[in-house]
């Protein structure tokens, strides 16, 4: 019977050192062993609660842990587990903390969605919020993550303020359009330069022949409202009518001195094709064609206004100049008859002339100073002719000793022969001014005549 009382007394002291061991920072989880029957009282401590396990105060992840279906477990294992799934086999989840998650599904929608940008910010906010009421490691994410969401948000903000999204067209240093930046590009290559050639063709178009424009056009980055923005079609067309140019033309010079301007080297060639047309007759075999005076075609770019019709053309070359000209009076001349035959009048011959005495009968060799009116151009053609003429005998002399020297006697009569001869003939303004035999060859040999000649006395 003395034992009990100190088996009693033992775990009365192994139980209050349970309590007090289990007591100083969290609540118990195990209730102490008694060996005595029926169990005496426990002594209770009014300042601290001696709740058993089930009642025991829990932190606020433990209590969303435990509210929440599908929430984290506590224990850090990275296993969903709720009340309805207790016993089945647990799923895996993406690993982080739920504002690492939402950070991750806000990018992918709004790197999908641009237009939830808005809700992203506002999403942010409210997560910013709540990790704040988290601990210190949590707050400095925060904060960074803040700081990297304005920056990104100013720096966009200000990048699409800002960036140039329209291209001005100036034509020298002076708008005339602006083009939007997309239209210009295809394929990632920029064609302002087609943009330019398109009207460039445009005027060629017009005019019949090429054109070298006078400004400089260039393309200029900027940023414009979309109001401001015109087609590529009407940027064409603005160049079309802003620019001004030069045509390529052909120039035809007479000795250097430009006469007359038509739109291409055809025809200027025409137009000296007609000049010659008068003086080419026929059925003549014309080897050469051309003009007295040094004739050129030259090509270049000239004001549109120079420019002149066909019909202008032929009446500037077909005009003559005034030059002087000498002449020497012959026997029978007058001052009245120089004059008319050289289509002046008698003032404008004393004129020029002034040592003359029109009361004084002009000396015999004279010289006297006329204004002759030439064409501007001479042709000059030469033709090629082939005609039969009759070809002399030769003479063939036989000298006799036993004649006396007046002796002369025929023993052989010659015959003509035949030759075609070719030959060229010149002419200027359809007058013949030389002919040149350029071949010769007889057809039919001519028959000598033998001539006896006496030598003796």
């Amino acid at each position: 019977m003395s034992k009990r009382p100190n088996n009693r007394q033992k775990n009365k002291t192994r139980g209050s050192a349970g309590l007090r061991e289990q007591s100083g920072n969290e609540p118990s989880r195990a209730m102490p062993i008694l060996d005595s029957y029926p169990p005496e009282p426990l002594p209770i401590n009014p300042a601290k609660s001696t709740r058993s396990r089930k009642e025991a105060p829990t932190s606020r992840q433990d209590r969303a842990n435990k509210t929440a279906p599908g929430r984290r477990s506590s224990s850090g294992d990275g296993i969903n587990r709720s009340s309805k799934d207790k016993g089945r086999q647990s799923t895996p989840v993406v690993k982080g903390n739920a504002f690492q998650r939402f950070l991750r599904a806000a990018y992918n929608v709004v790197r999908k969605l641009p237009g939830l940008f808005v809700i992203f910010l506002a999403s942010a906010a409210v997560t910013f919020r709540t990790a704040l009421r988290r601990g210190r490691a949590a707050r400095t994410t925060a904060l960074i993550c803040l700081g990297a969401l304005v920056f990104t948000v100013v720096f966009g903000a200000v990048y699409f303020l800002t960036r140039h999204n329209a291209f001005s067209i100036t034509v020298d240093g002076e708008e005339i359009g602006i083009i939007s930046m997309a239209s210009v590009r295809s394929g990632g290559e920029y064609i302002s330069d087609e943009i330019v050639r398109q009207a460039v063709l445009r005027i060629e178009a017009r005019m019949g022949s090429r054109v070298l424009i006078n400004e400089e056009v260039a393309f200029e980055s900027m940023r414009a409202a979309r109001r401001y923005w015109m087609p590529v079609d009407g940027a064409i067309m603005r160049l079309d009518e802003s620019l001004t140019f030069r045509v390529e033309a052909a120039t035809i010079r007479v000795e250097g001195t430009p006469m007359t301007t038509l739109r291409s080297y055809q025809e200027a060639q025409q137009a000296l094709d007609a000049l010659k047309a008068p003086h080419l007759g026929p059925g003549v075999n014309f080897v050469e064609t051309g003009f007295v005076e040094n004739v050129t075609i030259d090509m270049g770019f000239v004001e549109e206004r120079e420019l002149q019709s066909m019909d202008t053309a032929l009446s500037v070359l077909t005009g003559s100049i005034q030059t002087s000209q000498d002449y020497v009076v012959v026997p029978g001349d007058s001052l009245e008859l120089i004059a008319s035959r050289a289509s002046m009048l008698l003032a404008d011959l004393l004129i020029l002339n002034p040592t003359i005495n029109p009361n004084e009968t002009l000396s015999v060799g004279t010289v006297l100073r006329l204004s002759v009116d030439l064409p501007l151009l001479s042709v000059r053609t030469v033709e090629e002719r082939s005609f039969s003429t009759e070809v002399d005998p030769p003479v063939e002399h036989i000298y006799n000793p036993q004649q006396r020297s007046t002796h002369r006697r025929t023993i052989q009569f010659g015959s003509l022969g035949e030759a075609t001869v070719t030959e060229h003939v010149i002419r200027v303004n359809s007058m013949v001014i030389e002919r040149i035999e350029v071949d010769r060859t007889t057809t039919v040999q001519p028959t000598a005549e033998v001539i006896e000649i006496g030598t003796g006395n």
